[in-house]
């Protein structure tokens, strides 16, 4: 099978009887990255939030680029709430309407991910899900290697962000 270019592969959707296109997902923003948006922020705040995003995502590139052993480099995010079932009967639907969590704990080292998926019967989305998620993840992480560092890169979601502890010993 022959790989087609980003160009052939557009043109099989233009024109399709079926009017194909494809998915571009929304992207997260922040609530400054919101208010600005909007026109609800003055513009020294916005700069000073420019300047500590870009002086992260450096920091985030310098990270990866050293791939140091000892380091435990992961990323985390809440992935978009899923409801399951998914069918077609609108009237079934509405009844057995059951929301699915997925928190997505990425290892920035090997590229490796981790999902803990919890429905809304288990678990909600409080502080207590995600601290149990992140006990589980750097126990197993922590008994399998020598690390003696560990750098966690997130999103401004408030929940999984409630648990910040800094210092030496975080």
């Amino acid at each position: 099978m022959t790989a087609l270019d980003m160009k052939t592969f557009k043109a099989l959707f233009k024109g399709h009887p079926k009017k194909l296109a494809l998915f571009n997902p929304r992207k997260d923003q922040c609530d400054t990255c919101v208010q600005h948006e909007r026109g609800n922020l003055d513009e020294a705040t916005w700069n000073d939030h420019r300047i500590k995003y870009q002086c992260a995502q450096e920091e985030k590139a310098r990270n990866k680029s050293e791939r140091n052993p000892n380091t435990l480099l992961i990323s985390m995010d809440l992935q978009a709430v899923l409801l399951s079932a998914s069918m077609q009967a609108s009237a079934l639907y509405y009844r057995t309407k059951l929301t699915v969590n997925n928190f997505t704990i990425f290892y920035l080292g090997i590229a490796g991910v981790d999902c803990y998926v919890w429905h809304e019967v288990e678990g909600g989305l409080t502080a207590n899900e995600f601290c149990s998620c992140w006990h589980d993840y750097l126990t197993n992480k922590l008994t399998e290697g020598s690390h003696d560092k560990c750098i966690i890169y997130s999103d401004g979601c408030t929940y999984q962000n409630r648990n910040k502890k800094r210092g030496q010993n975080a």
